[in-house]
């Protein structure tokens, strides 16, 4: 399997797995408006996708939060927490199809600070700068997508992302929410929207098969 991205009247760039079935490249920076394709070779077969056309993601404009409370399944244990928003506004020429992804990273406070440095070769030596606290930071796995294909403009208002609850450790001290916009083809966006729709039925004799 050698995977390749192809340049419309241009060049092929080879990607490079870095694991568990993920292939890379740091040889090619896209560029809107242009076209490309996948193609790759599988046991002799020559296979690629069709052309797509990178077109440009409109910048977030602004990303809030609110108060607010979620109903579960257990009615006595419904969720209170942050809800964040996003607004967006982009031309009738900007990508209209979006998926998003987020990281949020939160510091900790620790009971007993750290004293000690590792320097290596099995050498410990006291630290001249204990440290009270660490910071962790965790990556989004929600297949979080929207669309403004029907509406008169392109433009969002108040779609919504990650949903915090109160409970959390997160806003004990200080926290941070850095949100990525990406601009999807209608195609990516249709898969990908199949896929959460998969996800979120139960299991019963009238799901949608795959």
């Amino acid at each position: 399997l050698t995977p390749m991205i192809e340049v419309e009247n241009e060049n092929e760039v080879e990607l490079q797995e870095v694991g568990n079935g993920v292939y890379e490249t740091d040889q090619l920076i896209g560029v809107e408006g242009k076209r490309y394709r996948l193609k790759f070779t599988y046991e002799g077969d020559r296979i690629q996708s069709s052309w797509s056309k990178l077109k440009k993601s409109p910048p977030i404009d602004s990303v809030y939060y609110r108060l607010e409370t979620v109903n579960t399944t257990n009615i006595d244990n419904d969720l209170t927490g942050l809800q964040f928003y996003v607004n967006s506004y982009g031309s009738a020429s900007d990508a209209k199809h979006f998926r998003y992804e987020w990281a949020e990273t939160w510091e900790i406070g620790v009971t007993y600070p750290s004293k000690f440095d590792y320097v290596g070769n099995d050498n410990i030596v006291t630290t001249t700068d204990p440290r009270y606290s660490c910071w962790k930071t965790v990556n989004s796995t929600l297949n979080n997508l929207f669309t403004t294909e029907s509406f008169d403009r392109n433009e969002i208002n108040g779609h919504k992302v990650a949903f915090i609850t109160g409970e959390s450790e997160r806003f004990i001290i200080r926290y941070s929410l850095l949100l990525k916009q990406l601009g999807i083809s209608e195609e990516e966006f249709l898969y990908r929207d199949f896929l959460k729709q998969l996800s979120d039925q139960g299991n019963s004799l009238y799901d949608v098969q795959p």
